[in-house]
């Protein structure tokens, strides 16, 4: 067994890595970040089968922080793609 922690921009198809390792399967594959997010912002859905007891509550400012932020991750990235492939 080994484990193996990668980080690579969008559009890298991380089980494709895995299958060009040969004789290798995933076993476990968990995305930890997205852009600006990362699992310390996330909230944990309920258990599989459960439904939310108190759903997590967010206000109309922090969401349109998260959108903010998003929209300034997604420029930034479609900048960086400009320059690479100038």
């Amino acid at each position: 067994r080994a484990a193996y922690s990668i980080e690579c921009s969008s559009g890298t198809y991380v089980r494709s890595l895995i299958s060009n390792l040969g004789d290798a399967y995933c076993e476990e594959l968990r995305r930890t970040a997205i852009g600006p997010y990362d699992l310390s912002s996330a909230t944990p859905p309920p258990q599989r089968g459960e439904t939310w007891v108190d759903p997590p509550f967010q206000s109309i400012e922090q969401v349109l922080k998260a959108v903010e932020r998003f929209q300034a991750h997604m420029a930034a990235e479609m900048r960086a793609r400009r320059r690479n492939h100038a």
